[in-house]
């Protein structure tokens, strides 16, 4: 049996079903199904129960898809700890970065920072939607994230500290009727629509954004949900939705859009985020670090 073949166990186990792990693993359906025909017979088990609906594992299965998920991470974590040490690095950070958030202003600074007194630390950079920074945070697949602070809210798990304050803005297309006005206010969103991400990526911003329309503009607003800030942004360059934004997003130097800052709003904050858990000598370096910046 290969590492191949338990791969391919892992990943029927962990989708239900064999024609989606096919299209997840890049391999047809037919050699899948031989794979796993071929390790059952290996094994003298049956590993799946087969139905219309996709498959179960058996109790058999479930037995090997427990503890092989364990070797599965512990081969990913042993060949990447290799591969530092075949490059003379001793630590990875894996840093994840909010869709459209600019870092200009803090994260260049750190990583200069870090740089010159850890040059030995491997550094993974990654654009992440909100969900996937906190989905990727509790797996352990980020050591730390940069988000606006509604990504962090009522996650205790976190330790969350903030980088820089920031506002909040009306983005308008720049075709739109609204863009030919000298200042907009909320109330002038009244009768649009108002592109955001969906309750699934980030509920506390659809709750704020919310907020602000029926606490300075008297009315509750119409959603268009879409499930990543990328979305937000395709649908504001494409000149057919309205939206509130940070001012830390960069559609805000767009061409296609027009910027009108709000005045009043509460501060809000660009926030770093990592486990309360993380013991890594570059995330506790972060930690001090960013403590240290004057807000």
């Amino acid at each position: 049996m290969t590492t191949d073949q338990i791969r391919y166990f892992l990943e029927i186990g962990r989708c239900g079903s064999i024609i989606e792990a096919a299209k997840q693993l890049y391999i047809t359906q037919p050699t899948l199904s031989r794979q796993i025909a071929g390790m059952e017979s290996e094994l003298g088990l049956k590993l799946f129960q087969r139905s219309r609906h996709g498959v179960q594992l058996t109790p058999a299965g479930e037995t090997l898809y427990n503890q092989w998920s364990t070797l599965a991470d512990l081969y990913t974590k042993s060949v990447r700890e290799a591969a530092k040490s075949a490059r003379g690095m001793t630590e990875s950070l894996s840093i994840g970065v909010l869709d459209g958030l600019k870092i200009d202003g803090f994260l260049p600074r750190f990583l200069f920072f870090l740089r010159n007194l850890r040059p030995d630390v491997h550094l993974i950079l990654r654009r992440l939607s909100f969900a996937e920074i906190i989905e990727d945070i509790r797996s352990g697949r980020l050591d730390l994230a940069f988000s606006l602070d509604v990504n962090f809210f009522g996650h205790p798990e976190l330790f969350v500290q903030n980088v820089k304050p920031y506002s909040s803005a009306i983005v308008v297309p720049a075709r739109h009727p609204l863009a030919g006005k000298e200042k907009l206010t909320i109330a002038d969103l009244k009768d649009e629509t108002l592109v955001i991400v969906n309750r699934e990526e980030c509920e506390k911003g659809v709750e704020v954004i919310a907020d602000v329309c029926k606490k300075y503009g008297g009315f509750i607003p119409k959603f268009q949900y879409v499930p990543s800030m990328a979305n937000v942004l395709l649908w504001l360059e494409s000149g057919l939705r309205c939206a509130i934004l940070s001012m830390e997003i960069s559609l805000n130097e767009s061409a296609d859009a027009k910027v009108f800052p709000l005045a009043g709003a509460s501060r809000s904050f660009v926030q770093m985020a990592c486990s309360r858990s993380a013991e890594k000598s570059s995330v506790v370096m972060a930690k001090e670090y960013f403590a240290g910046q004057n807000l």
